[in-house]
């Protein structure tokens, strides 16, 4: 298994989507603390096996000891991409995990990918234009 930490979505990205997709969602408040892929990573397993082993470890959640205080990794969502793929039918498993660490709390969405799939999808590339076309980016 690999684990690819991507970088910080970016914060105009990050705002553009709080206001496209959650500023109805609670009025008053800021729509920005709705987006939950501003932290996100990817595992690539080699197996199937992997990807259920993975999967059940995410859904169990961690504690461990982060610069002497307690950083809690906890499950709030996971989609089943395999299952119901998007419009690019792309298949993984998307979590939507809640990351504490002293006052601090993140969302952290981690995608979790059968290897071989992944790469054949990233080969793709004309697939994922066509997927950006249609988000309007």
């Amino acid at each position: 298994r690999m684990l690819h930490v991507g970088p910080m979505k970016d914060p105009v990205r990050v705002h553009e989507k709080a206001l496209d997709d959650y500023l109805q969602r609670f009025p008053g408040e800021h729509p920005e603390s709705c987006v939950t892929d501003i932290i996100r990573a990817r595992v690539l397993c080699n197996t199937s096996a992997q990807v259920v082993q993975y999967a059940r470890r995410l859904r169990q959640g961690f504690v461990m000891k982060v610069a002497g205080k307690e950083a809690r990794l906890e499950p709030l969502r996971c989609k089943n991409k395999f299952h119901a793929p998007g419009p690019m039918h792309f298949r993984y498993l998307l979590f939507v995990m809640r990351l504490s660490h002293g006052n601090n709390t993140f969302f952290v969405e981690v995608q979790v990918h059968l290897k071989s799939t992944h790469e054949l999808q990233e080969s793709t590339a004309a697939a994922w234009e066509d997927y950006l076309y249609f988000r309007g980016q």
